[in-house]
């Protein structure tokens, strides 16, 4: 009887973890969302910039005017801590996506188990 009161307690633990992960995925995808569009938009203004012939600092070099083959990959270079930052933010989307499957199968196995527990 004692086995079987465990199991309920771990299948209920798993259900509370599943939906503590579920709350976070939410949040996290609106964030790995954010970041990204963050990117998108810095990305999009400084490749103005470069076009419009503005002087911009990359890294210690004065930037002016460049060829129209390497601005974008100017621009992705001066814009690299929001790519960072989105890159993070989905890396951390992606992982909490894994931890909640992994969640929902140790779920499964335990009530796999409670199936077949005996009880009196």
């Amino acid at each position: 009887m004692i086995e079987a009161v465990q199991m309920a307690e771990q299948i209920e633990s798993a259900c509370r973890e599943i939906q503590r992960l579920s709350a976070q995925l939410e949040t996290l995808g609106r964030e790995a969302a954010s970041a990204e569009a963050e990117y998108d938009k810095s990305l999009a203004v400084v490749l103005v910039k470069l076009r419009d012939g503005q002087e911009m600092d990359a890294f210690g070099i004065t930037v002016k005017n460049p060829p129209a083959t390497t601005s974008e990959k100017i621009a992705k270079g001066l814009c690299f801590k929001a790519r960072f930052k989105a890159a993070m933010a989905d890396h951390n989307l992606k992982a909490c996506q894994m931890k909640l499957r992994a969640a929902m199968a140790i779920l499964s196995g335990r009530q796999s188990k409670n199936r077949y527990l005996d009880v009196e």
